[in-house]
């Protein structure tokens, strides 16, 4: 993947396939902006950016292109469960996508529901106590994540260009490789969890 950040924006490249490439463009607007050419209009705010935007961008189709509001969910909710019901995925720790982690965590949700809440109720166990456990272990996970993609977006593509742009890549350049994996794997680094134990 590349990933290039300009003044308020960030746009991303990944070959899935041999024939087909992903490409997104993060650029604040209006909420609810209605754009009757929406490649036209990346074409526009990505004009002046590196050759590989302007290539994959030309290459793109006009049927193809989605666009989507960016939501977030300041500070997460104060719990993930409550009575019998969970909250998995960004209904509740929607994230900026800066960190590409908003999907990722989602599907951690999965087998943590199942892991933590399935498994020791299958067992006989009692459904509050396993809420309780799949709380206390998904939500400082997400909390953290949640917050590392609001400094990454304050950091990367969210300031705008001249100094703030000279000064974050400046930064970037002084940056080990070795910190940024560290960070990186944090992100990425994650385990599913042991089954519960039931609590009778």
């Amino acid at each position: 993947m590349r990933q290039y950040w300009g003044p308020h924006a960030e746009f991303g490249i990944l070959r899935v396939a041999d024939d087909q490439t992903y490409w997104y463009g993060y650029a604040a607007m209006p909420e609810r902006t209605v754009l009757d050419d929406e490649l036209g209009a990346a074409r526009e705010r990505f004009a002046g950016w590196a050759a590989p935007v302007h290539e994959v961008l030309a290459a793109t189709a006009p049927d193809v292109v989605m666009r989507h509001d960016v939501h977030q969910l300041p500070g997460g909710l104060r719990r993930y469960t409550t009575g019998r019901v969970v909250m998995i995925g960004d209904a509740a720790h929607g994230t900026l996508p800066t960190m590409g982690q908003g999907a990722a965590t989602a599907l951690e949700d999965g087998p943590c529901v199942g892991l933590l809440v399935g498994a020791p109720v299958a067992a006989g166990g009692r459904l509050a106590p396993a809420l309780d456990g799949f709380d206390a272990a998904r939500r400082p996970r997400c909390r953290a994540l949640a917050r590392s993609s609001v400094a990454s977006g304050r950091f990367g593509s969210h300031p705008g260009g001249g100094w703030q742009q000279s000064v974050r890549n400046s930064l970037m350049r002084l940056t080990p490789t070795s910190a940024v994996l560290r960070g990186s794997h944090a992100a990425m680094g994650w385990t599913p969890p042991q089954p519960a134990s039931p609590t009778y």
